[in-house]
């Protein structure tokens, strides 16, 4: 073991999940209890060949980050499944006789979805699962997405002795037509430890997050808009804490991948000091200007928004991108705007749009920029607008 080149485990790790994917994609219809990966579905079994190596701990580690993403919670025991097909295969589990704290940890940072769980979490190695979600960077959705019954889902860490705010802010939740749906993880004191909001429904307004008000959250996520991908994303354009402001004693950590004006992320940058902040889908307009006058507008917003990452007291990371039209003259435009943009990194897939992308590190502040420019009436006459055909989802940045 000690020889074993670990690069040669992880390829034989993603042939092996490869291969899997294959053989359950041709046996959709199998009983749930043949739906196994391996042994490693028990407990036992996963922890002893984490702690038999290095080698072993660096295996279920990589499987937690890159295939076992699909979390349940059944009962006390903590499943890390896998998605393939239409439903999920086990692949590790943990139990709170069996199980590797900084493993669970992990597998709370790398989870894609949360699938569905009991409601009242009281084992210690369940709360550090809880834990790890506020440096978790890549969760698409809270909470079963079939049960539309129970959008709105509660996990209590131990008995609660004062349900009031909890009560309130449910009840909002369920009144609003936009939130699609919500996790919330209540501390005894009636605090909430986490709270993660799915995507919001068009028109989103101030209204939208009166919830919020005196709100005491540590961490608070809120996911992008991922339900009708054939329209635009809704674009937030004011301040989302304005007049709705949590508490800011309790809030440590907030993810924000809803789609958000630059100008109101400098604008909060200004007004509110979180410990961890991370906004992953920043904007800029599509300025109503020539080409020339485009450039020096991009430049100085995203210069604006660097300088405001600078003086922030906390650790940031922030994932801009802007898309802007040019009507005519295409060839000319491209040339000039190489030109203008030199120092940015140049990408040009299409002969209809050219990207510039930039990274700007300050300790724990980053900063991340992609700039396209794409021709206006080649897109126009294909359909869709060009954001909607070249959707992508935020760079996951571990």
């Amino acid at each position: 073991m000690p020889c074993l080149q670990t690069h040669l485990l992880y390829e034989a790790l993603n042939i092996a999940f490869a291969k899997s994917r294959v053989y359950f994609k041709h046996n959709q219809h199998l009983d749930p209890s043949e739906r196994r990966f391996w042994q490693l579905t028990e407990p036992q079994h996963a922890c002893a060949l984490a702690l038999s190596s290095s080698h072993g701990y660096k295996l279920v580690a990589y499987i937690l980050q890159h295939f076992a993403d699909r979390v349940h919670v059944e009962d006390v025991v903590f499943k890390c499944n896998v998605q393939c097909w239409h439903y999920t295969v086990s692949v590790i589990t943990f139990s709170p006789q069996f199980y590797v704290s900084r493993l669970v940890e992990l597998a709370g940072r790398f989870c894609i979805r949360i699938d569905s769980t009991p409601r009242v979490w009281h084992d210690v190695y369940l709360s550090s699962f809880i834990d790890s979600l506020a440096l978790n960077n890549v969760t698409e959705h809270y909470g079963p997405i079939a049960n539309f019954t129970d959008s709105h889902f509660t996990i209590f860490l131990s008995d609660v002795t004062d349900r009031r705010a909890i009560d309130r802010v449910t009840a909002t939740l369920y009144e609003s037509n936009n939130i699609c749906g919500s996790m919330k993880v209540v501390r005894h004191d009636g605090t909430f430890r986490f709270i993660g909001l799915n995507s919001i429904r068009r028109p989103i307004s101030k209204e939208t997050f009166t919830f919020l008000h005196d709100l005491k959250v540590e961490t608070l996520h809120m996911l992008s808009w991922a339900m009708c991908h054939h329209e635009p994303e809704p674009t937030v354009d004011f301040d989302i804490f304005y007049r709705n402001r949590p508490d800011m004693n309790y809030l440590k950590d907030f993810r924000c991948d809803l789609q958000i004006y630059s100008e109101v992320v400098v604008l909060m940058l200004k007004r509110y000091k979180i410990a961890n902040l991370r906004m992953s889908n920043v904007r800029l307009p599509d300025y109503r200007q020539s080409v020339e006058d485009k450039i020096k507008s991009v430049r100085s917003a995203i210069d604006n928004l660097c300088n405001q990452i600078q003086q922030y007291d906390g650790n940031i990371y922030i994932d801009c991108i802007t898309y802007q039209s040019v009507k005519n003259n295409w060839r000319t435009a491209v040339e000039m705007v190489k030109v203008e943009l030199s120092d940015y990194q140049v990408s040009q897939g299409r002969n209809a749009d050219i990207s510039f992308k930039s990274e700007r590190n300050f300790g724990t502040k980053h900063l991340v920029v992609e700039v396209v420019f794409y021709d206006q009436g080649y897109y126009r006459s294909r359909g869709a607008p060009y954001q909607i055909r070249v959707r992508r989802k935020p760079d996951k940045h571990y």
